[in-house]
């Protein structure tokens, strides 16, 4: 590296690497080779699944995504989702689904190629910046393959950070490219395109116009006034994102409480922050989805934190003292910071102090350095004879990265994989045991569920997100006395916690306290109008009482607001036919069908009706078509048994008795049904011990039977 006085400043030359075509084929073989590792690395993937860690909400239970056509261009770019705002990421993952379906595989490989094409812009970035073959290679191996990197390619809801990065990086390019001709206006513009698209991929990109400072600083050895003149509209942009970002964010609820650290506390935790990155750049260990923050004791952080911001302190106190020596370390240095600032604990709120994902592209800035270092070993004679000993170094240490990102990819398999793997990793992150409850919910695992809920509790009984989260698991084991305690402790620790106001309301459905209910329904509804469930539970709730037209008022308030459950429909069908009005209970229950046909309760419901209504032909076609969806619900074998028994088919209506009573031996009607079947039949002590055991389980009517025929 040459530095040239002019004027009393210091502008950075590098002495290009030799340009000739043997080296060009090695560098081409050697990129090559980069991207073949990474894909080794990387492969697995193809083999994943959508995680529940912002992947549902986000990709797979995203109405954007999954109903686009019903949502369009201007409701996707006026609108943020789930506290962020990237419709530019959000239109990705609709192509995606368009091309492939809701394919977690596709979209993986998507994320892999995103991540591949990164890889080559870093590579035309370096080269153009330095002009220089050992730093363009080695920035560009060590961002490929390093651990911290996995999280941003194989987690699928931060595709935002792969393609902020890929429009962040040709953004860096065009504006290389403008410097070099200053005169071509085309390419500050290309600069302001591929910044405001990086933007719309992720707010992260607000950092953009700090980069260029610390690009212009590198190559000019100071800011001039044109320098901070054509910063202008990227500062602009910078600041209107900004300000859409955190308004995005301030919709949500579910972040950190901020409150117990103080500034000044922040910036220690900002400081250790930093340390944190620099040491997981050299060495990538204990990864995780999760970092915690740390606890206050007697209103002061552990005396880690305070020692790691003095020796960040000093470290920029030396660097900034030597800085004229030091001039690739502070670029280095300048450039992790333009991209590291905005996501420190400073100013980001989050329940994380720090996150893997933030390094994808602020690393590049110490690829730099460790390729400065790594030239001037091999070319200085004074290093020559070390040469062979650091390439082996420096190979065995891309080797390890490699390795150790194949290994780490396979956390991100699922969800169970990957919240098992941040609890081993921190065993008293209590939200990790949330979500990891939230995943075996949804393979149906509702004891383990429990389990991780309860744990977490005891961890921070403070949280009020494990008491509603264990209260639905309870829920949905028809444990309504245990539901209901979570829920009133959800609500005791977070007062406006108004999931919870909702999710209690649907017990007081099912345990039959309908005004309780409905109270909680008015209030959901008082904080968010457009909640369409709560309008469904509050017309469930006055379906229960008979209020029949407010009920159904409440169905098409719900339904306004969302056509497309069909749960909706059925409780709508339920108040029409206590109205008496068959053909609005059909229609509606023939909506439902058309919107989800594998939902055996339409066809149960259906069942119902033409049972009521004295077609019993159809009632037993429709109760078989719910036993096809759902051979294991004991209500419905019961139900055709009924209908069979009518209609004099006495040996199928037996074998759905036994087929309910196999199911649930408790089930007393069942009982008693088949006993009058084998009355009828002629066996009259199977029809004893039918009723024998219809009263055991406390059917009373049992009793004038057994009196009657049994001696």
């Amino acid at each position: 590296m040459n530095l040239k006085d002019k004027k009393n400043t210091k502008k950075a030359e590098f002495v290009p690497s030799v340009n000739d075509k043997k080296t060009k084929n090695i560098e081409v073989f050697l990129l090559f080779g980069i991207l073949l590792i990474t894909v080794i690395s990387f492969f697995n993937l193809k083999n994943f699944g959508f995680t529940n860690y912002d992947d549902d909400v986000l990709i797979y239970k995203n109405l954007f995504v999954s109903n686009f056509s019903e949502v369009g261009f201007f409701k996707l770019f006026t609108n943020s989702q789930n506290g962020l705002y990237h419709p530019l990421t959000t239109l990705s993952w609709i192509f995606d689904r368009f091309i492939w379906g809701m394919n977690p595989k596709a979209f993986h490989l998507m994320n892999l190629v995103y991540h591949l094409i990164n890889i080559i812009l870093v590579y035309f970035f370096t080269k153009l910046l330095f002009k220089n073959s050992t730093i363009t290679i080695v920035s560009v191996a060590l961002f490929a393959i390093h651990p911290m990197h996995v999280e941003s390619v194989a987690w699928l809801a931060e595709r935002k950070d792969v393609l902020f990065s890929m429009f962040y990086l040709l953004g860096l390019i065009s504006y290389l490219l403008f410097r070099k001709d200053k005169k071509n206006k085309k390419f500050f513009l290309l600069t302001i395109l591929f910044a405001t698209l990086s933007l719309f991929s992720k707010p992260a990109a607000i950092s953009f116009p700090l980069t260029l400072f610390a690009i212009d600083y590198f190559i000019d050895g100071k800011i001039t006034k044109q320098n901070l003149i054509n910063k202008i509209p990227f500062i602009l942009l910078s600041t209107i994102f900004g300000i859409i970002s955190l308004n995005a964010a301030s919709l949500m609820n579910d972040v950190i409480e901020m409150s117990k650290y103080h500034f000044f506390d922040r910036i220690i935790l900002g400081l250790f922050a930093i340390l944190f990155y620099i040491f997981k750049f050299v060495f990538p260990i204990n990864l995780s989805a999760k970092y915690s923050y740390p606890e206050k004791v007697d209103g002061f952080l552990p005396i880690e934190y305070y020692l790691a911001a003095v020796f960040v302190i000093l470290i920029f106190i030396i660097i900034f003292r030597y800085r004229k020596q030091l001039k690739m370390v502070v670029f280095g240095i300048l450039f992790f910071l333009s991209l590291i600032l905005p996501v420190l604990p400073i100013l980001a709120v989050g329940d994380s102090i720090a996150g893997d994902r933030y390094s994808y592209l602020s690393f590049i800035g110490y690829g730099f350095i460790v390729g400065y270092y790594f030239e001037n070993i091999l070319n200085k004679k004074n290093y020559l004879k070390f040469s062979p000993f650091f390439k082996i170094i420096f190979i065995g240490t891309i080797s390890i990265f490699a390795f150790s990102s194949f290994q780490r990819v396979e956390v991100w398999k699922n969800s169970i994989t990957l919240w098992q793997d941040v609890i081993e990793k921190n065993p008293k992150n209590y939200l990790a045991y949330v979500n990891k409850g939230d995943a075996e919910m949804d393979l149906g695992k509702i004891e383990a569920a429990v389990e991780d809920y309860s744990t977490s509790i005891n961890v921070n009984p403070n949280y009020a997100g494990s008491f509603n989260n264990r209260g639905l698991a309870y829920f949905n084991q028809n444990n309504f006395s245990e539901s209901l305690k979570d829920f009133n402790s959800a609500i005791k620790i977070k007062n406006d916690f108004i999931k919870a106001y909702y999710n209690r309301s649907c017990v007081y459905v099912e345990t039959n306290e309908n005004q309780k209910a409905i109270d909680d329904c008015n209030r959901v509804i008082a904080k968010m109008p457009d909640f369409e469930l709560a309008y469904f539970n509050r017309g469930n709730a006055f379906l229960n009482v008979g209020n029949l037209d407010f009920a159904i008022r409440d169905f098409d308030k719900a339904i306004s607001l969302n056509d497309q459950l069909d749960k909706f429909y059925i409780s709508k069908a339920k108040a029409f036919f206590l109205k008496n009005d068959s053909n609005k209970t059909f229609c509606n229950l023939a909506i439902a069908e058309k919107l989800n046909p594998n939902n055996y309760e339409i066809y149960f419901q259906k069942g119902k009706y033409y049972k009521l209504f004295k077609n019993l032909k159809e009632a037993i076609i429709q109760f078989t078509k719910a036993i096809e969806l759902n051979s294991n619900n004991a209500e419905f074998y019961f139900s055709r048994a009924n209908c069979k028994a009518q209609i004099n088919d006495l040996d199928g209506a037996i074998q759905d008795f036994t087929k309910t009573i196999e199911i649930n031996q408790g089930f007393a009607p069942a009982y008693y049904g088949r006993a009058f079947i084998n009355q009828q039949k002629g066996n009259l002590n199977s029809a004893c011990e039918d009723w024998k055991n219809a009263e055991k389980f406390g059917l009373k009517e049992a009793r004038q039977a057994i009196e009657s025929y049994c001696k």
